[in-house]
């Protein structure tokens, strides 16, 4: 959207596929036209334009703003119609059988610039949005892998705890065996201590006989 000395020219991108687009100028009273003789054509379609501004300034930009908004809307309800969309004025209107040339005029040569730069622009956003994402993965990946390391030291700190424990219980049974048998032993020393005595006894009786 424009604005010059005594008029507001509207700048609309018509894109027929998504690599044949072009821009046309129209002002306001041209939607008017347009509009009446789609009235008298099809008298059963109706299509709403936003209204007149009467008695204020019609430079200003809130106004203009909201027709802009207005004239976008009724330019999709009448694309949206074949029948009116096949007809003549409407093909005439958005010059779908002559589509102007990217070079034709100052003014479509400015238009075609600056809606390579809105694209660009908008790519830009695009990449930027892209690339703040991938960070935002990029870190939480790297808080799982935090968390997972962190749980793999825990594993190895209580695997490395439970080995300890199990010798520190191997260490202690040992000497309780050691005691068994030296107590066996004993136990074994004086079971045979009355036997010897009896029969060393036994051998001093027969030879005083």
């Amino acid at each position: 959207m424009e604005e010059r000395a005594k008029f507001t020219v509207y700048k609309i991108l018509v894109r027929r596929a998504p690599d044949e687009s072009w821009v046309i100028f129209r002002r306001y009273t041209d939607f008017i036209r347009l509009n009446d003789k789609l009235k008298e054509m099809f008298p059963k379609l109706r299509l709403s334009l936003p209204p007149k501004r009467r008695f204020k300034d019609n430079y200003d930009m809130n106004f203009l703003e909201e027709r802009q908004v207005g004239l976008q809307a009724f330019l999709q309800n009448l694309v949206a119609q074949k029948d009116m969309t096949k007809s003549d004025v409407v093909r005439g209107f958005l010059c779908l059988d002559d589509p102007p040339g990217p070079f034709d005029s100052l003014d479509e040569s400015k238009a075609y610039c600056e809606t390579l730069e809105e694209t660009n622009h908008r790519l830009q956003r695009e990449l930027q949005d892209k690339q703040r994402e991938i960070q935002s993965l990029r870190r939480i990946l790297e808080d799982r892998d935090l968390q997972i390391s962190g749980l793999e030291k825990s594993k190895n700190v209580c695997d490395e705890l439970s080995n300890v424990h199990e010798v520190k219980e191997d260490a202690q049974t040992e000497p309780e065996t050691e005691e068994i048998q030296t107590d066996n032993s004993t136990d074994l020393d004086r079971s045979l201590e009355p036997h010897l005595a009896k029969r060393s006894h036994a051998a001093c009786w027969s030879g005083s006989a």
